[in-house]
This record gives C-alpha cells, sequence and structure tokens, in this order.
C-alpha cells in the first residue's frame, strides 16, 4: 500500500487521539501495509521535522520504528532489530504509566515483533559471531520482561482495564526466546504469576494453547512423564484443527510421552503428520525387537538432538527391555525363567556386547523401576517373577 509520510503521520495521530489501539497496533506493527513501502520509511528517516506534530514520546517512538521498518527494506535485519529495541524501550516507559489498558494491542505487537527480529538476526549472525548471537536473545528477552513486570503487577481490581489481559501474550513470547537460547530454567519464574492469576483461563485459546505447549516441553525436561501428557494433550486437541504445522510441531512431544506411558500412537496419525520416522519406534518398542529400535534411533539421531527428544527415547530401551522379557517369559512358561537363555537372545538382536552380569543388571533396573515384579536368584542365574500380574500396567509404573 502507497502511503506517504503525512497520512502516515495523521492515521497515527487520530489513533492517539481516540485511544484506539487497534488502530494504532496496525501502524506500529511490522507486518502492517506501511512496511513495504520504502518510500515512507525515507521519508520519515530524512524528514524528522515531519513527525513533531506527534506528542511526545511517540514522535520517537514513531522515528525508531521506521527506522527499523526501513533497514528491513535494506535487508539489514541486525540493524532492523536494534531500531526496533529503541521503538520497545520507550513505548514500555509510555505503556507503564497508563492508567488503563488501552496500549494492550500495541504491546502485543511490538514484543512479537521484537522477537520474530532477535531470532532472524540471531540466524544471521551465529555462525560469525556466537557471543553476538547471544546476546541478541537476552536483549530482546530483556526488553520484553519488563512488559512482564509491568503487567504482572498491575493490581487495579477493574478487569476490563486491567494490564494483565497482556501477561499470557508476553510469557509465551519469552518461553519462545528461553528454548531458542536453551535456558529452560529461566522458564519456571514465569509460570507461578500465571498459574495465581485469577484470570487465567480466560484467555484466548490460541494462547492457552501455546503456553500449554511449552508447559508440556518443560515437564518433559523435568522428567514429569503425567503432567507433561497432560499439557500437551490440552495443546494437541485444542489446536487449531486446520493447523497442521502447529499439531505436528506438539505430536513431536506428545507422541513420545505416549510411549512412555504405555499409549502407542496409531499408524494412520504418524502418516497424517509425517511423523512415520515414530513408526519403527513405536513396532520396535512395542516387540522388544532391540535391533529395530536402535537402528531406528541412529537413522533419525540427528533430529532427535534437535528437537530435544533422543533422551526421551533412549528411555524406551527399558521398555523394550520390559516387553523383549515379558515375550521370553510367556514362550518358556513357569515363574523361574533361565537368564542364560535371555542372554542368548540379546545377543541375537544385536546386544552382542552384554554379558550375564550386565543382563542382571538389566533387569534389577527394570524390577527397582517397578517394570518387571521379580527377583532375582544369583545362585542360580534364574529371574523368579511374581505369580501376580509380573508385569504391571505402564500407567501403575511412571
Amino acid at each position: 500500500m502507497n502511503i506517504t509520510g503525512l497520512e502516515f503521520v495523521a492515521d497515527v495521530a487520530d489513533a492517539l487521539l481516540n485511544k484506539d489501539g487497534y488502530r494504532l497496533s496496525r501502524c506500529l506493527s511490522l507486518k502492517s501495509d506501511y512496511v513495504p513501502s520504502e518510500a515512507l520509511c525515507t521519508e520519515a528517516t530524512t524528514n524528522k521535522t515531519m513527525l513533531n506534530t506527534l506528542k511526545a514520546p511517540y514522535n520517537e517512538i514513531i522515528y525508531h520504528y521506521l527506522c527499523s521498518a526501513y533497514h528491513i527494506n535494506m535487508n539489514d535485519v541486525v540493524g532492523a532489530f536494534y531500531s526496533h529495541t529503541t521503538c520497545v524501550s520507550l513505548f514500555s516507559k509510555e505503556f507503564a504509566i497508563q492508567k488503563d489498558n488501552w496500549l494492550l494491542p500495541v504491546m502485543v505487537n511490538l514484543i512479537r515483533d521484537s522477537r520474530l527480529l532477535s531470532f532472524a538476526a540471531y540466524d544471521m549472525v551465529k555462525s560469525k559471531n556466537l557471543s553476538l548471537s547471544d546476546k541478541l536473545l537476552e536483549r530482546a528477552a530483556e526488553l520484553i520482561m519488563h512488559f512482564f513486570r509491568i503487567c504482572a503487577t498491575d493490581t487495579r481490581t477493574e478487569l476490563e482495564k486491567s494490564k494483565r489481559w497482556g501477561l499470557l501474550h508476553i510469557i509465551n513470547q519469552l518461553f519462545r526466546i528461553y528454548f531458542k537460547m536453551n535456558n529452560i530454567k529461566l522458564c519456571h519464574a514465569l509460570v507461578r504469576p500465571m498459574e495465581l492469576s485469577a484470570i487465567k483461563d480466560e484467555y484466548t485459546k490460541a494462547q492457552l494453547v501455546t503456553y500449554k505447549y511449552f508447559r508440556g516441553r518443560m515437564h518433559l525436561f523435568e522428567n514429569d512423564y503425567k503432567a507433561a501428557r497432560s499439557s500437551l494433550d490440552y495443546a494437541f486437541w485444542n489446536c487449531h484443527p486446520e493447523s497442521f504445522h502447529n499439531k505436528r510441531s506438539i505430536l513431536v512431544y506428545l507422541v513420545p510421552v505416549n510411549m512412555l506411558l504405555g499409549r502407542f500412537p496409531r499408524t494412520e496419525l504418524l502418516y497424517e503428520f509425517q511423523l512415520c520416522f515414530f513408526s519403527d519406534i513405536s513396532y520396535s518398542v512395542k516387540c522388544g525387537d532391540l535391533r529395530l529400535l536402535e537402528a531406528a534411533l541412529s537413522k533419525n539421531q540427528r533430529y532427535f538432538i534437535e528437537t530435544g527428544i533422543l533422551l526421551i527415547l533412549e528411555r524406551l530401551k527399558m521398555l523394550a527391555h520390559r516387553n523383549l522379557i515379558k515375550r521370553l517369559a510367556s514362550i518358556m512358561g513357569g515363574y523361574q525363567l533361565d537368564l542364560t537363555r535371555f542372554l542368548h537372545v540379546f545377543h541375537y538382536l544385536g546386544e552382542t556386547e552384554i554379558d550375564l552380569d550386565e543382563l542382571k543388571f538389566i533387569v534389577a533396573t527394570l524390577i527397582s523401576n517397578g517394570y518387571i515384579k521379580a527377583y532375582i536368584s544369583d545362585a542360580h542365574n534364574k529371574l523368579v517373577i511374581s505369580k501376580n500380574k509380573p508385569f504391571p500396567d505402564f500407567a501403575n509404573i511412571l
């Protein structure tokens, strides 16, 4: 959309006069119709006096916003980030002194754009200057955290005018940055204000889905698999049905945690969301096929490392061992099972490096974790299993 500088300034001035936060947010969004206009950016940045009709600090806020847009048009993402940082910093001071929340839509756009610019700048410079790329993310998080403090400490009783309505959007943006920084421990400080909020269930469905997605990933990091499944289940079933990418992203974490808890995915689901690499893993764990499991993990190891699920999938080896022993126990019959016969099967399935002592250690680990109700008779190299449900249901284990 072609628009002159004077028309743009008039639009901003009218939004300010009427306290129209949504209109002003459109003017200050890097996704708005104004951004592609290189002429507008050039006109405003070379003739700063045209912005003097706007009251302070909005004249400076708009100036630095247009500088950021100018850098984007020049393909200078790092320069765009730093100009936008100044814009956001100036706006945060104005946002803090406002007595109501009419500026919330502007805040939402500004901190989203700040996060997106920091990611784009990070990706551009990380191969050349890793320390600078980390500082870009840290600076974006620092700016957004300022808004977090403002919104979290807004104690006004009139909910419709409260800045707390912006809290969850801020938390979700910070989650994204902290996960990008691989510094998940910083996320914990954000959770308590949200969980104690009187309006925590009244945010938009999209915001709650994002929040639950990251909470699920946090629970996985803490090895709290049932809580992880609960959060990720909510995120998946409440995600927009046409949002293929988001639903697939959720399943990347939900499928492994479900397998750990004994709920294996349908093949149709894996094919629908292009997650076929889980198919061999699921089948091998259910059947106790150690050779197939190792091959499936090795084949996609790089992707599993990048998504942070490799260690979770490695834990499935314990379930594969449990299921293999369960199958062997069914074939051999009785309650006193010869461990030397188990060892021959383990060797056949590719575990050639383990000896009888190591096999006993594997079995002892399964027993201590509750996967098998049994004990080992060292003197006779026997596994003596319980006569009452020697292989408990997964739901009763973790």
